[in-house]
């Protein structure tokens, strides 16, 4: 009997798409990520104290984009401390 053949990788999905692929413990999703839904989910899922810091490290718009969304948070989530720390990865 010949050995299986691999299987080719899954197809990703569009961002708009993308679903959670793993349910133990790990969120893996494809496409570019929304910082800002990303960062008001995590606040708005805290509990006392209520403090959140966000770490970013990689390419100067990942970073920045990163860096912005915690603004934006700070302003819509109140009763919560957001912190950021980033760096921009220099390869």
């Amino acid at each position: 009997m010949p050995p299986p053949r691999p299987q080719p990788p899954p197809a990703r999905a569009a961002p708009e798409e993308a679903q959670p692929a793993d349910r133990e413990g790990h969120d893996v999703r494809a496409g570019r990520p929304s910082f800002d839904a990303l960062v008001r989910e995590a606040a708005q899922g805290l509990e006392a104290p209520r403090r959140l810091v966000v770490a970013a490290c990689g390419p100067a718009a990942l970073v920045n984009a990163a860096r912005r969304a915690v603004a934006a948070a700070r302003k819509e989530c109140r009763g919560v401390r957001l912190e950021f720390s980033g760096s921009e990865s220099r390869w």
